[in-house]
């Protein structure tokens, strides 16, 4: 935003989408600012600029930004941690530009239990039918498709990108901010969606450390510490799942002779399928890793989270097929990783 276009919106007054705070607002109100703009359409709060639109500014910048980062994280729930901060300087005030996004664990409420969103005439009080909406419009999101918050469009790797999707080469930028959009790759223009950073990040696990899968060849039959050698696989899923078959590859013993067809050790083209299915449906949500045991006599791999509710194991025996994070499962279907067969 810049200097003019923020004396605009001063001049033009509180909104729908605009709301004015002095420095000296109580946490409680700030948060219920921050939480109606996060169950709406997302707006700007212009810290230091009193109910007549007068700049009144803020005494320390440092200090009012933490203050708004704190608020934002221990007066909502669930915390809202992607909110940015412009810091301006109009009038010899300095004003800060709160941009609240429209929320991806959406709906937000205050520390005191009030869920507040936004309307023409500014904040209000959600109505019993505009939580039931809000709640039905954030469940219609899958865990892939959620902004990864903590995360910027510069966090993901535009040559892989461009490499597994060539349709994107040669895009003019606002053709190819929409296209990433549509795609799902990019939440908006500033954060990649979970999927997108899982599936193209440079580095996922600065984001989410639990989203790798961990290997380990274990010696005997029982999980002890006596392992003949364990790897933590990261990086984009892609290189996970190459580098975990690589794994299995390495460890699995090979078929005693004679045998036409052993019960162990399986084939690995098994345990591969199982490590695709584990990386496309295990719950990123859940703040575990994928497990690969390699024992002496089986193979574990363990996938975070449950069975969603419409699936169970005598659906499954049927091919009943429901993807959980479809971002995910499109990439590997690209990879020809998975069949999308059932």
């Amino acid at each position: 935003m810049t200097p003019d276009e923020l004396k605009e919106r001063i001049a033009l007054g509180e909104d729908a989408r605009t709301e004015f705070k002095d420095e000296r607002v109580r946490p409680d109100a700030l948060a219920a600012a921050v939480v109606s703009f996060a169950n709406s359409a997302g707006g700007a709060i212009l810290l230091g600029v009193a109910d007549d639109g007068r700049p009144s500014g803020v005494a320390d910048a440092d200090a009012a930004t933490l203050r708004v980062d704190d608020v934002c994280r221990q007066n909502i729930e669930p915390p809202l941690t992607h909110v940015t901060i412009e810091r301006h300087r109009l009038d010899d005030a300095t004003l800060l530009v709160v941009h609240v996004p429209r929320g991806p664990q959406r709906p937000y409420r205050t520390s005191s239990g009030v869920y507040y969103v936004r309307g023409a005439a500014g904040r209000r009080i959600a109505t019993r039918q505009e939580l039931l909406e809000i709640y039905q419009s954030s469940q219609a999101l899958c865990p892939d498709e959620r902004a990864g918050e903590d995360a910027g469009r510069a966090d993901l790797d535009h040559d892989y990108l461009v490499g597994a999707r060539p349709e994107l080469r040669g895009l003019a930028e606002p053709e190819l901010l929409r296209t990433l959009v549509n795609l799902k790759v990019l939440y908006d223009a500033d954060h990649p969606t979970l999927g997108g950073l899982l599936c193209f990040g440079k580095e996922p696990q600065r984001f989410r450390s639990y989203a790798r899968i961990t290997a380990i060849r274990q010696r005997g039959t029982d999980v002890t510490e006596e392992f003949t050698d364990r790897r933590e696989l990261g990086g984009a899923v892609e290189r996970q799942l190459r580098d975990a078959q690589d794994f299995v590859r390495q460890h699995l013993p090979e078929p005693a002779a004679g045998s036409a067809r052993p019960i162990y050790p399986p084939p690995v083209e098994a345990v591969d399928e199982a490590l695709v299915n584990a990386a496309a449906h295990r719950d990123y949500l859940a703040a575990a890793q994928i497990r690969l045991f390699i024992f002496d006599d089986r193979v574990e791999v363990i996938s975070p989270g449950r069975l969603l509710n419409s699936v169970n194991p005598e659906l499954m025996r049927h091919g009943c097929h429901v993807v959980r994070n479809p971002v995910v499962f499109s990439h590997l279907a690209r990879l020809r990783l998975a069949t999308d067969a059932g």
